[in-house]
């Protein structure tokens, strides 16, 4: 299984194509990083290093601040409006990472089987009294590097996705996020009910996005024995 991940950031736009032989192991096929700023003055860089790849089994593309989980024949102008967050006044001026609208679009023209992710605050598991008055609480690549380490605990610690538990720290060129999962103390992990539905098909492709960041995973285990105060549920990317 051939799969690409692309993770779209303020500094640089990451990309990593893995090889799945059928042992678990991906080959890194790819592992490239191009400044964002250039990619708004050549969009060219970025769509012939994703052609240079294909063809690809799976491609998880650049989703902004998240939609739900979609393909990439599925994503219209609606739905490249929600990962902008931009408004009616707002088209026509630059917001955002320069372009990635129509970068976007050509990924999508290239054919290759493109989807995107949605962010935290898209997750049904997560309750709605938390999104409240909430636009980012985790972007998309955040999702995915949230999930690939759901992944690597169960397997690590032979336990199933929902008793997996620890805080998440991605430290990025412009944003950091501190995501947490909780212990049995509370309610079911909130991404451990998507996890296993994304971990078979997307575990290779899940762990290209976010590569250039540091993630670190910290068991809550110890915590909740030692302390009478409630570990934390969410931190919003900050």
């Amino acid at each position: 299984m051939r799969t690409l991940g692309i993770d779209p950031g303020t500094v640089s736009f990451d990309l990593c194509c893995l090889d799945d032989s059928g042992d678990g192991i991906g080959e890194i096929v790819l592992d490239a990083s191009i400044a964002s700023p250039e990619l708004g003055t050549d969009p060219a860089l970025l769509i012939d290093a994703v052609r240079a790849c294909m063809p690809f089994d799976l491609a998880v593309g650049p989703a902004g601040y998240g939609v739900p989980l979609l393909r990439g024949e599925q994503i219209g102008e609606h739905e490249l409006a929600l990962m902008m967050l931009v408004r009616d006044d707002e088209n026509k001026k630059s917001v955002g990472i320069g372009g990635l609208k129509s970068l976007i679009r050509a990924l999508i023209a290239t054919g290759a089987p493109f989807v995107f992710l949605p962010g935290v605050v898209h997750l049904p598991t997560v309750p709605a009294y938390r999104k409240a008055n909430r636009i980012d609480m985790g972007t998309a690549d955040k999702v995915a590097s949230v999930a690939q380490a759901i992944v690597e605990q169960a397997q690590r610690l032979q336990i199933d996705y929902a008793e997996t538990s620890f805080i998440m720290l991605e430290l990025g060129g412009a944003f950091s996020a501190a995501i947490a999962l909780p212990i049995s103390l509370m309610v079911a992990a909130p991404v451990a009910a998507i996890a296993a539905t994304t971990a078979a098909s997307m575990a290779s492709s899940l762990i290209c996005c976010g590569r250039k960041a540091s993630i670190t995973a910290i068991s809550l285990s110890s915590l909740a024995a030692s302390s009478a105060r409630l570990p934390w549920r969410y931190s919003s990317t900050l």
